[in-house]
């Protein structure tokens, strides 16, 4: 029954992984977990005692990965996913490997607001967006999310096409016309797929 947040992947000051500890005073039932490929690294033990100054450290829990069949599943427990990203050239341009684990595990996800995925999750409606590095609106859309759950889940229901397309083998279809027509000599843009990514 305790609300959970999630952030899963590499864990790195650019990946804003602060602003979820910051902002656990402001959300005292929440409970946030770490999911990262080097739970010892420095910058994880920074934000452990980062944790602990701010008297939250037991609402903390830091994991290491599971099997990459295990993933969704293993996120699906959650009640939000989190990605909040600073901005950063490549954050801008792509939807991140977390973004479609995220939403295979059906899970609302709050996105700092990095062009690709902002964008995104503002015309599917499922999460919200914030302003990156800002405690109080990271706070905001959390609190949104929390307060209806349901409203941002049903977006999976409503529109089912969504993670049909966003998986990897509809992805190596659109890749394998792609390099198909370069290896060819066709120019890419003379048939299909325009855009290789969602």
């Amino acid at each position: 029954g305790t609300p959970l947040a999630v952030y899963s992947g590499a864990a790195a000051h650019q990946r804003g992984l602060d602003v979820m500890i910051e902002a656990l005073p402001k959300l005292p039932d929440l409970h946030v977990a770490f999911i990262v490929s080097r739970p010892g690294s420095k910058y994880v033990k920074g934000l452990v005692a980062r944790a602990a100054e701010l008297d939250v450290a037991d609402r903390l829990s830091v994991l290491g990965y599971v099997p990459f069949d295990q993933v969704v599943e293993f996120l699906s427990a959650a009640d939000l996913g989190v990605i909040p990203i600073h901005h950063w050239p490549n954050h801008e341009i792509a939807l991140i490997t977390k973004f479609f684990e995220y939403s295979h595990a059906r899970l609302p996800i709050i996105v700092s607001d990095v062009q690709a995925m902002g964008e995104m999750v503002r015309s599917t409606g499922q999460g919200e967006v914030f302003r990156a590095d800002d405690v109080s609106d990271y706070t905001r859309a959390v609190e949104a999310v929390l307060a209806d759950p349901e409203r941002y889940r049903g977006v999976y229901d409503a529109r089912p096409e969504l993670l049909s397309e966003w998986t990897w083998e509809v992805q190596a279809d659109v890749l394998d016309g792609v390099y198909s027509r370069l290896r060819s000599g066709d120019p890419v843009g003379s048939g299909g797929p325009s855009n290789p990514t969602p």
